[in-house]
């Protein structure tokens, strides 16, 4: 539960994410703007705010998250912040196959 979960007025993500808003008409207000690229990026919850950012904006053209989201514990079995993906077995299944 975060800051205004109840009114989506009071939102604490309402005002972050018209922040990154603004803040990407400003960049693309720039004189110095080549008008054609504009990469938004974050790790954790600056992920988040990338994903909600290039689906606001058009003017974004491209956009990297890394973890994304991933700020609570109950997603896996694992503590936010750490990745999910695995290839391959776990440490836990080798020593389990050397035994048998």
């Amino acid at each position: 539960m975060s800051i205004g979960d109840e009114d989506r007025e009071k939102s604490y993500f309402l005002r972050m994410y018209l922040g990154c808003y603004r803040a990407v008409e400003y960049l693309a207000s720039r004189p110095d703007w080549d008008g054609k690229t504009l990469v938004v990026m974050g790790t954790s919850q600056g992920g988040q705010q990338s994903i909600v950012t290039a689906g606001l904006n058009p003017r974004i053209t491209a956009m990297m998250a890394n973890g994304a989201g991933r700020m609570r514990r109950g997603l896996d079995s694992r503590s936010g912040g750490q990745a999910a993906f695995r290839i391959g077995p776990t440490r836990r299944e080798r020593r389990r196959t050397k035994r048998s």
